[in-house]
């Protein structure tokens, strides 16, 4: 193993579909969606994302689809087979730095002081003064990832992630009483877009599809007299 391994924490088990533990390869026919499961976790309270990895043999850059949870760490992704012939498939998984930060911040806001003034109260009844003053050093933790991910961005992308990460200095900088939540839906789909993929795990080995034209569903495909593909005339 090399050393590098060692920080790929996310484990990936029980890809479906398999045959015989990928001894043989997974037949379908053209035009069909193959639906990919597996489970995807790793230790710790991490938060976890994974995509699907697909091609035809023949092509040599992967295709991907995000793949998305279900329940007890499962996750589930999907491809078209658009060519007849082979294809493979496997799946990546890395610990998500991005989305972990914003679940942690929303968790510190909603522990802000109320807006009458009164402080947020726990667990045991006791304020939560210090996840309140918490929040600037979370938000140039943020900033941080955030100016990361603009690195691996580019053109409009990568100039808009930095403006976010210089705005989220600026918020720590106020040092404000109260804060409001300053990660939109929109600034998580972009950062989903360039992810982190350093210590990415990807399931080996790769899973073997044959895809056959549509005869290949009915019995009229397996109606072939032997003598018929002989390689001797007559």
């Amino acid at each position: 193993m090399k050393p590098s391994d060692g920080r790929k924490r996310v484990i990936i088990e029980e890809v479906r579909p398999q045959v015989d533990g990928g001894r043989y390869p997974v037949c379908r026919v053209i035009g069909d969606e193959i639906v990919v499961t597996a489970a995807v976790f790793a230790d710790g309270h991490d938060h976890v994302a994974a995509r699907l990895l697909y091609k035809p043999k023949a092509e040599s850059t992967w295709r991907s689809r995000t793949m998305t949870p279900t329940n007890n760490d499962l996750w589930t992704g999907s491809f078209k087979v658009d060519q007849l012939g082979g294809w493979n498939f496997t799946i990546e998984g890395w610990i998500d730095h991005f989305d972990t930060w914003v679940s942690d911040l929303r968790k510190r806001l909603e522990a802000q002081s109320g807006m009458d003034g009164s402080a947020g109260i726990v667990a045991g009844g006791k304020s939560d003064e210090k996840s309140s003053q918490d929040i600037p050093l979370a938000f140039r933790t943020g900033a941080a990832l955030l100016a990361d991910t603009a690195k691996r961005a580019t053109g409009a992308d990568a100039k808009h992630l930095d403006e976010v990460a210089a705005a989220l200095n600026l918020l720590a900088d106020q040092k404000a009483g109260l804060y409001d939540d300053p990660i939109s839906p929109e600034i998580e789909e972009l950062v989903a877009r360039y992810p982190d993929l350093t210590h990415a795990s990807r399931y080996s080995p790769e899973v073997a599809v044959r895809v056959d034209r549509e005869r290949a569903r009915f019995s009229a495909w397996y109606e072939l007299f032997p003598r018929s593909t002989s390689p001797i005339p007559g």
